[in-house]
């Protein structure tokens, strides 16, 4: 038994996100499970590094799976692509060690997102951003991000009804920079991320700037530890996976197909 490794970036407009549904074909899962099945003959059960939600895209989704076959058979790459629709695309296929786990070997994952800010709402970046007619004060945003960082109980930030075994996290990082006269990106590295916390984070993040209220507020949405005290769900178009990070040894050991 192998097990593989892939790398894949994806366009998520029209999906309904990673995760396979048995009832929703339209899933970034179901179509790389497609894939494989027209490559060697099985349809393997996929694990993906995170859920990204409908419509959310990724720059890098690690995925993993068991092979019970020969690994020189296939140019990996290539051979899965040409079985893809053209909005995912693999970049990367490893043969990985058996410890190796997309989701669970996972050291820190980051996620970036786009608004749009300007008068006008864009016509050809409409599916990979968040528009803001207001404008946004990015040095107010970079004071209140500040106090995500840390090690801090983020289910006031978590979508309501998820059950999970703890909703404490760990953010190494998290800041806006201004990429152009009309584009800001958000970006935020974290050990881990509850469902749809990136979004609800930006959605805060707008309201209170929008509101002129004190960046120091956050601690106080923080420490209350209910979502009804957070702000909006910003959108899933302007939202991206990122980059998934795995401890150097383990990577050491995936070998390029």
């Amino acid at each position: 038994m192998t097990r593989i490794r892939l790398d894949l970036r994806y366009d998520g407009t029209g999906y309904l996100g990673w995760q396979k549904q048995p009832k929703a074909p339209m899933t970034i899962q179901n179509a790389l499970e497609e894939a494989l099945f027209s490559l060697i003959g099985i349809k393997p059960s996929t694990v993906g590094s995170g859920r990204t939600d409908a419509g959310a895209h990724a720059r890098q989704q690690v995925v993993h799976f068991d092979f019970d076959g020969p690994t020189n058979k296939y140019p990996w790459v290539n051979a899965i692509n040409s079985k893809l629709p053209q909005q995912i695309q693999l970049f990367e296929a490893y043969e990985a060690p058996l410890e190796f786990h997309s989701l669970l070997s996972a050291e820190k994952k980051e996620y970036v997102y786009f608004i749009h800010n300007a008068e006008l709402p864009p016509v050809f970046r409409r599916d990979f951003c968040w528009w803001q007619r207001r404008p946004l004060d990015v040095a107010w945003l970079n004071t209140a991000s500040k106090f995500f960082v840390g090690e801090h109980d983020f289910k006031s930030f978590q979508n309501t009804g998820t059950l999970v075994p703890s909703t404490i996290r760990t953010v190494f990082l998290a800041n806006w920079t201004q990429i152009s006269p009309q584009t800001l990106k958000f970006r935020i590295i974290g050990n881990g991320f509850l469902k749809q916390m990136v979004r609800n984070i930006v959605g805060t993040l707008v309201e209170l700037s929008f509101q002129k209220r004190e960046p120091i507020e956050i601690l106080k949405v923080l420490q209350a530890q209910d979502r009804g005290a957070a702000g909006q769900t910003a959108p899933a178009q302007g939202l991206f996976l990122n980059r998934v990070s795995y401890p150097q040894k383990l990577d050491n050991k995936c070998r390029k197909l």
